[in-house]
């Protein structure tokens, strides 16, 4: 609100304003990169389309891929790639 106000009252064209990670975590490289990544991630969003109730309750069951793999049917697989595109 105050770069607001602030614009306003110098009467500015053009406002730039910069946030940076807290406690100087922009210094560590690991987190840097992270930044970049949530930056280029802003406003998008996943979504697929519902599977059929009985379907989207045996995939909710299965909790890792290793248990999905032994327990799929082509049906369940194909519905759920169905469902991703």
């Amino acid at each position: 609100m105050s770069a607001i106000l602030e614009f306003i009252a110098l009467d500015l064209d053009l406002l730039i304003a910069c946030r940076t990670a807290p406690n100087q975590s922009y210094n560590n490289p690991a987190e840097r990169v992270m930044s970049l990544l949530n930056l280029g991630l802003q406003n998008v969003a996943l979504s697929r389309t519902e599977m059929l109730p009985g379907l989207g309750m045996q995939i909710r069951s299965m909790n890792s891929l290793k248990l999905f793999r032994r327990k799929a049917s082509d049906k369940l697989k194909n519905a759920l790639v169905e469902s991703l595109n």
